[in-house]
């Protein structure tokens, strides 16, 4: 067996394009079309090339040099960290956590996971913080042969080979024989399962070394080893050609295998603590927004984390969130003293920025269109003289000049207003006028927001919403197909629109028990009749036939008199089986005459969506609005899920209008218009007039955020960028390449 060494190069993520010309007019462009500012959470972790983000090292470098140091500590020692990471609302706490990943990567210390939400109910916690870690070290199944799983498993391999002093080439059974040597001399218990993830681990990595395409047979084998090693129930035969040897308290109550309880899947966890370890590297889970978890939730991570890190080697899990709410967890005893001592044994308190480095924040946001046109002549002299051009540094003087300390995202909101701003004075007066005026050393004066609050509102909410649309777009591997999280999600988000006169739903509760036929119970008023009206929903996200077949056949056996069995599979990625059982299951459930039958098909976009809309709920302390001039005020969760009712937001998405209106009927005004092709023109044009690439998902958040009205659902805008730009490739204005869930947009 060949071991590869040559890194694949992932479309897009490392290539380079040509330079468009400096120029006055490129200038121009660059500030009609694009924004510096837009950015102003952390949705997603970044990638390595990412062109928006933006690092100034002064900030929160203590803290971060800490984690540096543990980590550094941690890969060379046999025992694991906890770290909690806490601070107010803006302070910087995801972005710390981001540049921590970049440097755990660049620097090869360890091998990371971020989190962002994870949600699931209490008693499903566990397995789904390992579906999302697995899914996070695959990059959501996209590329097996450049993941960071299989770079764990051959980094690892690669040591094992040079500290035995084996050849570079050698036989698959000298090889596995090696990597299970050293995986036992590791420490690890030797018991059966450790024994079996050790297996599917190596056959993991040698299936995908000699078929890198990964298609067909080896997709599915490779399908069945990811699958088994999340938590999923996969078919015994399935078992069986991966590797493992299933015995009978393998079975669950369906007859399938998956790891059976907690104590199971801890243990793949520390299997690739201590894999990383024998790679030289930690491995790092950040769980970030660990504050927007019920107590319940937290009761039940909280305990699963606690025996994860008393057991692992190389492990370093750094829980982050609010501070008010996380000590409010500690204080009233949710998270108990002895979990304390584990998850928090090292405990960052991220304070507001200093006043200068918040300058130096502005600066390099700005830096790469300053070093783009610095040598254009009609512009040096506003750059030498404006440190901030084209934004007015006595405007910031004026609002912030006289704070010691700042929250960093209210600055970055303030700057991303005050450059629309520039671009509607631009637009009005023409680029020579307006140059000219700063030539002069003046401007107008601020001007007073003339919308109301609520439309204030709605504005900052849709730019929220967006941005954590293009985030999870850009970064599926940190969503998974799963079918309790998808449950959680619309439970919560249902559960904002009880009792409201536009919706019919009344209740909705999830259904409990070891093998419930279907996982919420809706109730909803009839709009004319006033008929009660009950719909069971089921959830099914598996890749495996056998294991939907079970799901299928209690939602078709369900003795309780329903009027709607609701079936929702995330048809994109785990499509429903079309096995010859659930075939039959699912013709029986369409021929049903007792209750109507339907089944909602997700797209991922549909799926990120539902994702996104609880999200910028819980994350309402996130958004950051302007009202009046001069007054930042966060949002509550109350003020975000009322303008998500007042835009028609919820009741949008297939699965909600289903469960919120009976008939269900589309509510509120006819969906609005998209942007103009010339518009969308003119954001990549202008991003591109000073980045190297922009992805077709940031193009899209940036149009939907260039206008204070209310534009067209994402995935329609998107659809128009990608054709924008496929029209500009025929043009010779840009090229393109595969990214994704849409296309990454190079300089020609």
């Amino acid at each position: 067996m060949e071991l590869t060494t040559d890194a694949v190069c992932r479309a897009g993520q490392t290539s380079q394009g040509h330079e468009m010309d400096a120029t006055k007019e490129t200038f121009f462009q660059v500030i009609r079309g694009s924004n510096p500012f837009d950015s102003k959470r952390v949705t997603s972790l970044p990638d390595e090339n990412d062109s928006h983000f933006v690092d100034v090292e002064e900030i929160h470098a203590t803290y971060l040099e800490r984690l540096k140091g543990w980590t550094n500590d941690i890969r060379g020692a046999d025992r694991s960290l906890g770290v909690l990471l806490t601070g107010n609302p803006g302070t910087g706490k995801s972005h710390l956590l981001a540049r921590y990943c970049r440097w755990a990567k660049k620097e090869k210390t360890a091998f990371y996971v971020y989190l962002h939400n994870v949600m699931a109910s209490p008693e499903w916690m566990s397995r789904h913080l390992l579906r999302s870690v697995m899914s996070a070290l695959v990059e959501g199944r996209d590329s097996f042969d450049d993941c960071m799983l299989y770079h764990l498993v051959h980094q690892a391999l690669k040591t094992i080979i040079a500290r035995q002093n084996l050849p570079r080439t050698l036989n698959r059974e000298v090889a596995r024989k090696a990597f299970v040597t050293a995986m036992q001399d590791a420490g690890l218990r030797p018991d059966r399962i450790n024994a079996q993830i050790i297996t599917v681990l190596f056959a993991f990595f040698e299936k995908i070394n000699a078929s890198p395409e990964v298609k067909g047979p080896a997709k599915a084998f490779v399908n069945n080893v990811v699958d088994w090693l999340s938590g999923n129930s996969i078919s015994e035969e399935a078992a069986q050609e991966i590797g493992l040897q299933p015995q009978s308290d393998d079975l669950d109550e369906e007859k399938l295998i998956r790891l059976k309880d907690e104590h199971h899947i801890e243990q793949v966890l520390l299997v690739l603590g201590s894999l990383s370890g024998i790679a030289g590297r930690a491995l790092l889970i950040c769980l970030d927004q660990a504050d927007n978890l019920t107590e319940a939730q937290i009761r039940s991570l909280m305990r699963f984390l606690h025996a994860l890190l008393d057991s692992s080697k190389h492990l370093i899990v750094v829980t982050s969130g609010v501070r008010e709410t996380l000590i409010s967890f500690l204080d009233k005893n949710v998270i108990t003293e002895a979990q304390r001592d584990r998850i928090a044994e090292q405990h960052l308190e991220l304070p507001l920025v200093p006043q200068q480095q918040i300058r130096k924040l502005l600066a390099a946001r700005l830096r790469r269109v300053r070093q783009r046109f610095q040598q254009v002549a009609e512009l040096r002299l506003h750059f030498d003289a404006h440190a901030y051009f084209p934004l007015s540094e006595k405007e910031y003087e004026e609002q912030f000049g006289s704070y010691p300390d700042v929250r960093p995202r209210q600055v970055l909101k303030w700057a991303s207003d005050a450059w629309e701003t520039e671009r509607d004075r631009l637009q009005s007066l023409g680029p020579d006028q307006w140059l000219k005026l700063w030539d002069l050393g003046t401007s107008d004066p601020p001007v007073d927001d003339k919308r109301t609050r609520d439309e204030i509102i709605d504005a900052a909410v849709n730019e929220a919403l967006n941005e954590a649309i293009a985030g999870r777009l850009d970064h599926p591997g940190a969503l998974p197909p799963d079918a309790d999280n998808l449950a959680t999600v619309v439970q919560q988000l249902a559960r904002h629109c009880i009792g409201r006169p536009a919706y019919t739903i009344q209740s909705i509760v999830r259904i409990e028990g070891r093998l419930p036929p279907y996982h919420l119970e809706a109730e909803e008023k009839e709009s004319k009749s006033g008929r009660k009206v009950t719909s069971g929903v089921a959830f099914i996200a598996t890749n495996d036939g056998r294991s939907s077949v079970p799901a299928l056949r209690r939602l078709l056996q369900c003795p309780k008199a329903l009027d709607h069995r609701i079936l929702i599979t995330d048809e994109e990625r785990a499509p429903l089986p079309q096995t010859p059982t659930s075939k039959d299951l699912y013709s029986d459930l369409v021929r049903l005459k007792s209750s109507r039958f339907l089944h909602i098909k997700l797209t991922f976009q549909q799926y990120v969506e539902l994702d996104s809309l609880r999200s910028v709920i819980v994350q309402a302390a996130d958004i950051l609005i302007e009202h009046p001039r001069g007054s930042f005020n966060s949002l509550t969760p109350e003020e975000v899920a009322e303008s998500l009712h007042r835009q028609n937001r919820l009741v949008q998405h297939p699965v909600l209008q289903e469960l919120l209106t009976e008939p269900t009927t589309p509510i509120g005004p006819e969906t609005p218009p998209p942007p103009t092709e010339e518009e969308v023109r003119t954001i990549i044009l202008g991003n591109l007039g000073w980045m190297i690439s922009i992805t077709t998902n940031e193009v899209t958040q940036a149009a939907l955020q260039n206008t204070k009205e209310v534009r067209a659902p994402f995935e329609a805008v998107h659809e128009l960028v990608v054709t924008v730009a496929r029209k500009m490739v025929g043009e010779n204005l840009l090229a393109t390449k595969d990214h994704q869930n849409g296309l990454l947009l190079l300089q020609p």
